[in-house]
């Protein structure tokens, strides 16, 4: 087994909450919208896998943006989006 298939602990959804450091309402709207995947293990409980947490926070990351000689910005700020994860018509922000 490689290091990248070794088991780990899921989370629950307390502690997936606390490590995006969201209430309890953004982090349910978050998975009802599918913006976060779950795994569901039994009738009543669902998971979450750390990495998918992880690949979450990374494809939400805000880029400082670069300032003018005069202290403006140069550009408005962007937020990076993996290739491949664009939904068409969907502003990823």
């Amino acid at each position: 087994m490689s290091a990248s298939e070794a088991p780990h602990r899921f989370l629950s959804y307390r502690e997936a909450e606390a490590f995006l450091g969201v209430s309890r309402a953004t982090f349910g709207r978050l998975v009802q919208d599918g913006e976060l995947p779950v795994v569901q293990v039994s009738a009543r409980r669902r998971v979450v896998d750390p990495r998918d947490l992880a690949a979450f926070a990374e494809n939400r990351k805000v880029r400082r943006v670069p300032k003018n000689d005069d202290g403006a910005e140069a550009t408005a700020p962007t937020v990076t989006t993996p290739p491949g994860d664009e939904v068409a018509g969907r502003d990823p922000g």
